[in-house]
């Protein structure tokens, strides 16, 4: 391994320790110096995107993540990294190019079926978000946020009744989760002004 290799691979390791002692500024400034020895190291691009990612720069975050996968097109974890930066920057179709082939490739993660089926649902499809969230549960029955993503997909196509029974899972799972909680309540609501008004 050449020296510029090992000073990458060394500054790497240690930007965790440094994020946590010295800030992410430090961390940031050696991952940098590294990349400038080190370019075509995909992890020092990937470790620096995801320390702009953690400090709120997803447009920075996601030129890094790109640069990972340039350098390692296999690179799922970037890939899923990268797809996250697309949908919080609200690009569902390009979260969607990149999930897709991700899904075919990495069938057994539960985390990209549910993130594609978000990106389906706040696309508008309700029906392919719904087949996504679906693989997800199957793949994870205690994914609390994939099941109150299920039940807003549900809901989308107007079966209102399963998606109850999702919100009510997702509950279940996580009790903190408002957004599930808050659907359940306001449906409930209209219920009894309904009964009310017979």
């Amino acid at each position: 391994m050449s020296r510029d290799r090992e000073l990458a691979r060394t500054a790497l390791g240690a930007a965790p320790l440094l994020a946590e002692l010295a800030g992410s500024a430090a961390a940031e400034a050696e991952l940098r110096r590294a990349l400038a020895l080190q370019p075509d190291y995909p992890d020092l691009h990937f470790a620096l995107a995801r320390m702009r990612a953690a400090r709120g720069d997803l447009e920075g975050a996601r030129e890094g993540f790109r640069a990972a996968l340039v350098l390692e097109p296999d690179y799922d974890a970037a890939a899923l990294e990268l797809a996250k930066a697309e949908l919080a920057l609200g690009s569902t179709r390009a979260a969607e190019a990149v999930l897709e082939p991700l899904a075919r490739r990495r069938k057994q993660w539960a985390d990209v079926h549910a993130l594609l089926g978000r990106a389906r649902l706040l696309r508008g499809d309700g029906a392919e978000a719904e087949a996504s969230l679906r693989a997800a549960v199957l793949l994870n029955p205690g994914f609390a946020s994939a099941r109150a993503d299920l039940g807003w997909a549900l809901l989308s196509q107007g079966r209102s009744d399963e998606a109850d029974e999702e919100f009510a899972r997702a509950l279940e799972l996580d009790p903190l989760n408002a957004l599930p909680r808050q659907q359940l309540e306001w449906r409930e609501l209209v219920a009894a002004k309904g009964e009310g008004a017979a």
